[in-house]
């Protein structure tokens, strides 16, 4: 009898432990079951002018999924804006947990300024986001962007590269990042002043036509299979400015 107690006691320790999770320790995220990978991408249509106020709404062509994990990526132009605000969820249908930023936005002068965030989906739907910057005084400007969503995830980012910029480049090499395990998502977002990359190495580029601020863009994904040092390359035909950031999801 003692010895059935003490056996039933341990299996409801282990329901238990499985169902609830301490405040003081991370909890396990729903998701993942596969090969981490690229699901969508689009562009966000941005304002310019002058202002002190610059925003962009970028609606993904399709649901998002629960589970799966979204980044967002901003850019504006050579004016360094005072302040980026975390994204926000503009309208639709699906839920979104929080917005990390990912590294360090640059703050120095250049010719493109950009961030990164990422979020969770905690619900399946229609999902437009909402990024802005703001500035002291009236300002000429702009801004722009893209999301993107990755699936077979557990919503964890790895790590993300430096911020890279570069006044002029035509064979261009982006900021490295290096994975710390196996079976990661890589997504590459670059911007540039002068035309639609090609190239692209070892990513996939997803690429988009010039928006309104004449800025084209494109999104790169790798499934990087083991852990180590990823380092994107690629061209643009003409010389001129361009951005870019990783970050390595799984």
């Amino acid at each position: 009898m003692k010895t059935k107690l003490i056996l039933f006691l341990l299996l409801s320790a282990t329901l238990e432990a499985q169902v609830m999770c301490d405040k003081s320790q991370l909890c396990p995220v729903s998701g993942g079951g596969g090969t981490p990978a690229y699901s969508q991408a689009n562009t966000c249509p941005g304002s310019n002018g002058t202002s002190t106020t610059f925003s962009a709404n970028c609606a993904y062509s399709s649901n998002v999924t629960s589970g799966n994990e979204i980044a967002v990526y901003a850019y504006t132009g050579s004016a360094v804006p005072t302040s980026w605000t975390t994204p926000t969820k503009q309208s639709g249908t699906a839920t979104v947990g929080t917005f990390t930023l990912q590294g360090t936005c640059p703050t120095t002068a250049s010719t493109l300024h950009e961030c990164l965030w990422t979020a969770p989906i905690t619900g399946t739907g229609s999902l437009t986001i909402h990024v802005s910057i703001s500035y002291s005084v009236s300002t000429s400007s702009d801004i722009g962007g893209m999301v993107a969503e990755v699936n077979n995830v557990t919503q964890t980012v790895d790590t993300v590269s430096a911020y890279g910029s570069s006044n002029s480049c035509t064979s261009c090499v982006g900021s490295t990042l290096t994975t710390g395990g196996a079976n990661r998502i890589v997504l590459t977002f670059v911007a540039n002043d002068v035309t639609t990359i090609s190239s692209s190495s070892p990513f996939t580029a997803h690429t988009f036509a010039a928006d309104a601020n004449g800025i084209f863009l494109a999104v790169g994904s790798f499934q990087q299979a083991s852990a180590g040092l990823y380092s994107p390359t690629w061209t643009i035909t003409g010389s001129g400015a361009q951005a870019n950031v990783s970050v390595a999801i799984f």
